[in-house]
């Protein structure tokens, strides 16, 4: 809503004098929204070009991939609340931070269609070799579909992942500078498989104690450094366990943690370090 101000020096104006006028604007009035753009279908995503498709975009509904940039960020993507299918941010040798994608609450939509694969919807953040963190991701709840943290050469914790309440599967894979993942103690529901493997610099996983049971198999393999896993808290594990080759894990630790959990496929737990 606009007044105008009539501007009187002196005196009043003759009759046939110009009046000066300003608009006032009136600070109570509602601020009109800019419209939130869904952009229908696939994005793939390689230069500037395409991060300018993506300007005024709040949802993509199906699979968006972010891959060889030379982007230090993700600022492009301020204003992106949803991917429908998939989110690919792989193998950006500039990539310092994912900053941009606070706005994110979920990927992977709403449901799965009878039939389709975990696989086929998810988030993948993988090869990026300068990624330090994905900080910029604190507003992500849920990841229908796979969760694949894989081979970031220097991230070194999750804390941008410390409202995620509920992924398909997990996996974070030869992360070799990864030593806390405290950040997923949120994480209550994995409705399919769990794996960390290869984190050489991993001591604990303690972030993980929310989760109760997996619908499929459990890996924990080759993490150099993994000292214990007190806090895992699975009851029941829907397909194999595997617990092995972590260099400085006792044993009966694993035993005793894996005599607590009903495991239906086969349990290879051998070998860690004995006599501990």
């Amino acid at each position: 809503m606009y007044w105008t101000l009539l501007l009187v020096i002196g005196c009043s104006p003759a009759p046939d004098a110009e009046v000066d006028t300003v608009d006032v604007v009136d600070t109570d009035s509602p601020v009109e929204e800019q419209p939130c753009e869904v952009y229908e279908g696939d994005l793939f995503v390689t230069n500037a070009r395409g991060f300018a498709t993506l300007e005024g975009v709040c949802e993509v509904t199906g699979h968006l991939e972010i891959t060889g940039t030379n982007s230090k960020s993700l600022k492009q993507l301020e204003g992106l609340t949803g991917v429908g299918q998939s989110l690919t941010i792989r193998e950006n040798e500039a990539l310092t931070s994912v900053d941009g994608l606070s706005g994110l609450t979920s990927v992977g939509g709403d449901a799965f269609e009878p039939g389709e694969l975990v696989r086929d919807r998810g988030l993948d953040i993988a090869e990026n070799p300068l990624l330090a963190d994905i900080d910029g991701l604190s507003g992500l709840e849920s990841v229908l579909g796979s969760l694949s943290i894989e081979n970031n050469e220097v991230l070194v914790h999750l804390d941008g992942l410390s409202g995620l309440r509920y992924a398909g599967s997990l996996s974070l894979f030869s992360n070799d500078k990864l030593a806390d993942i405290n950040a997923l103690h949120l994480l209550e529901s994995v409705d399919y498989g769990l794996s960390v493997s290869y984190n050489n610099s991993l001591r604990n996983v303690n972030g993980l104690g929310g989760i109760r049971s997996l619908g499929l198999d459990l890996h924990m393999i080759g993490n150099y450094r993994l000292e214990n896993i007190d806090g895992l808290a699975i009851t029941s594990v829907g397909g194999d366990l595997m617990i092995a080759d972590n260099d400085r894990l006792c044993q009966s630790d694993v035993d005793a943690f894996v005599a607590t959990v009903d495991v239906e496929g086969e349990a290879t737990v051998a070998p860690n370090v004995p006599g501990c």
